[in-house]
């Protein structure tokens, strides 16, 4: 599967090739975040965290692996290897929830703008999702597909 934005898969590849997983990301990633700011207090619950939620439950993982993992600034959460590509397309990681819940004043409104388009319905995250560990992805579905 191809990230929403793109082409085909050469284009896709030109991308990666050309600059890496951030020019990937400029053009067709949702909520990349580089947090500058702490986390909030409480972790923000609400319409776009469940969105992203249900979404990211019925992602497809990315066949492109880039072997390391990302640690949020914050301290309180660990990427997997792997990017996503939720059910209409568009490409994300697995902090989506922690950085809706905990650093929602970073993201970007037109990211929350195609949050508010997903069709996928909306579920309460765990607080593995919020706070995601290297050791413990178990709350990502069977990849086994």
């Amino acid at each position: 599967m191809i990230p929403k934005g793109l082409a085909d898969e050469k284009e896709y590849i030109a991308l990666l090739t050309k600059g890496g997983t951030g020019l990937l990301y400029q053009k067709v990633g949702l909520c990349y975040l580089h947090s500058q700011e702490p986390p909030s207090s409480r972790p923000l619950i609400d319409k776009f965290t469940r969105k992203a939620t249900a979404a990211l439950r019925k992602s497809k993982m990315n066949p492109i692996a880039f072997g390391g993992f990302y640690a949020c600034p914050c301290g309180k959460a660990h990427s997997a290897s792997t990017d996503f590509i939720l059910p209409d397309g568009t490409l994300t990681n697995s902090l989506l929830i922690h950085y809706l819940a905990m650093h929602r004043e970073e993201v970007d409104l037109k990211d929350l703008a195609t949050i508010e388009r997903f069709d996928s319905g909306a579920e309460e995250p765990t607080e593995e999702e919020i706070f995601p560990s290297v050791i413990t992805f178990n709350y990502i579905h069977d990849f086994a597909e």
